[in-house]
């Protein structure tokens, strides 16, 4: 962890300084994981195509974040809509601590492609809550 991410979750200036951040530019495709993803029912398929692009899109970004994991419904359920799924209390995992997380997804009808993407992360959850919302280490 750097330093001046250690210094951010100290002042707790996580959310503060990361604005929401959009991204129009659609996944490469991954043959592997396509076979996998067609696997699922479409509903599940959604989330995790949604799931996956959050964490990629975020440790690609300038954010001193890089998720390995994302629960699109930790805090409330996500929103889906046609081809947008919405969710404001999603959270992801970064350097074993966890964040609250909201976002809205649209992808293609069959929800094997992302099109368009925003997120913002926003403050640590406390260790304390983890269990409340089914987070582990």
């Amino acid at each position: 962890m750097t330093i001046a991410k250690r210094l951010m979750l100290a002042a707790g200036l996580a959310a503060a300084v990361l604005p929401a951040a959009v991204s129009t530019a659609p996944a490469a495709p991954n043959g592997r994981l396509d076979a996998m993803l067609r696997r699922l029912e479409p509903e599940t398929r959604f989330e995790q195509v949604c799931d996956i692009e959050l964490m990629a899109r975020i440790r690609a970004d300038s954010s001193p974040f890089r998720p390995d994991r994302v629960v699109g419904g930790a805090l409330e359920p996500p929103h889906h809509e046609g081809t947008v799924l919405s969710g404001k209390g999603a959270a992801l995992r970064s350097g074993g601590l966890w964040y609250r997380l909201s976002f809205e997804c649209r992808t293609t009808p069959d929800h094997m492609r992302v099109l368009e993407l925003t997120y913002r992360v926003g403050e640590a959850i406390p260790e304390e809550a983890w269990g409340d919302y089914g987070l582990w280490r």
